[in-house]
């Protein structure tokens, strides 16, 4: 997914999924589905520099990546935990979230890359196998954040 600033970054932020009519030929996509609705839409495949270049004149600033590969874009495999502060979690409660789910990982037997998100938080992704459905990662997902660890990972 695209988060665009069509009008400058001092304006209205987008996010937009679709590729729009016009792009050019070029540009590799991939057809995702959004059971919720029952809608498809192109999204973007960022392979090559040309792509980032065509979404930077487009007002793209952050890349939102899909956690699937494209071959198969049903089957996850990866999980991202997010973190941020906010008005009863401040950022050193973040950190600390970020250390304890280190710990947990750890006990997995899973490896977390954490990166500072575009706002003002923390994304750890996690590599998953790519043999359980959203709706079960997200299940998974829902355990780890209760405390509760999902034991198939």
């Amino acid at each position: 997914m695209l988060h665009r600033f069509p009008k400058g970054l001092a304006g209205d932020k987008v996010h937009q999924k679709r590729i729009p009519g016009g792009a050019p030929p070029w540009l590799e996509t991939v057809q995702l589905h959004f059971p919720r609705w029952n809608r498809t839409a192109d999204e973007l495949c960022v392979t090559e520099l040309a792509s980032v270049i065509w979404a930077v004149q487009m007002s793209t600033v952050e890349f939102h990546p899909w956690n699937s590969r494209r071959a198969d874009t049903e089957s996850p495999d990866e999980w991202r935990i997010d973190l941020d502060p906010g008005p009863e979690c401040d950022w050193e409660t973040v950190q600390r979230v970020a250390h304890i789910s280190h710990e947990v990982l750890d006990e997995l037997g899973a490896v977390g890359f954490p990166k500072t998100s575009g706002g003002s938080g923390i994304h750890i992704y996690v590599r998953i196998k790519p043999d359980h459905g959203f709706r079960d990662v997200r299940r998974g997902a829902l355990a780890f954040a209760r405390g509760r660890t999902p034991s198939r990972w």
